[in-house]
């Protein structure tokens, strides 16, 4: 069994880097920083803090836990990943989800609310496109959400396959999970 620390926020770079370092020396498994912007959850933007945490561990792995699928086209995000698993030599653990915190979209305005069935099958997609992106092939796709045509991503990342996280609860996206991620981020709202 490997463990995780999530770290949200912190207040300035000092605090941040203490804590990463700490985490890698007490032989945490990873570093994860989650994905939402709405205000009632305040935290650093996972990307950018987990490259902060690959310039100061040297074994600690990097998870954002889970990025939105919603905030990010997977053409972007092919190359944020990919450049921070490079960066890192080869540390990333890439975390994905379809969102659930609706403040995120409503009170932001950067993608709509739509129903769970639809952002998870964007999800999936994304999935699909991002694996392909990965190759550093040319790629050329054209599904329901997501259309590229002869594109080839630069850089490719170090981890073939990097791994895949899935975060989620519902029953399509836990069965998509087990047969496609190689580790999987149960969520689950029950306060305890």
């Amino acid at each position: 069994m490997r463990f995780s620390i999530q770290i949200p926020a912190a207040n300035g770079d000092r605090a941040w880097t203490e804590k990463v370092r700490r985490a890698d020396d007490l032989g945490f498994y990873s570093v994860s920083v989650p994905d939402h912007l709405g205000p009632s959850h305040p935290q650093l933007a996972p990307l950018v803090a987990l490259s902060t945490a690959a310039a100061v561990t040297s074994r600690l792995r990097l998870a954002p836990t889970v990025l939105d699928n919603d905030f990010r086209h997977p053409v972007m995000l092919a190359k944020e990943i990919a450049t921070l698993d490079l960066l890192s030599d080869g540390r990333v653990d890439m975390g994905m989800g379809a969102g659930w915190l609706q403040e995120d979209y409503t009170k932001t305005g950067v993608a709509t609310w739509d129903p769970p069935a639809t952002r998870v099958s964007r999800l999936f997609e994304s999935i699909a496109v991002l694996r392909v992106l990965f190759t550093g092939d040319s790629v050329s796709f054209s599904g329901d959400y997501y259309h590229l045509h002869d594109f080839q991503s630069c850089p490719k990342p170090v981890q073939n396959p990097l791994p895949l996280m899935i975060g989620g609860r519902g029953k399509r996206i836990l069965g998509f999970a087990a047969r496609e991620a190689q580790i999987i981020n149960i969520l689950s709202l029950i306060h305890i």
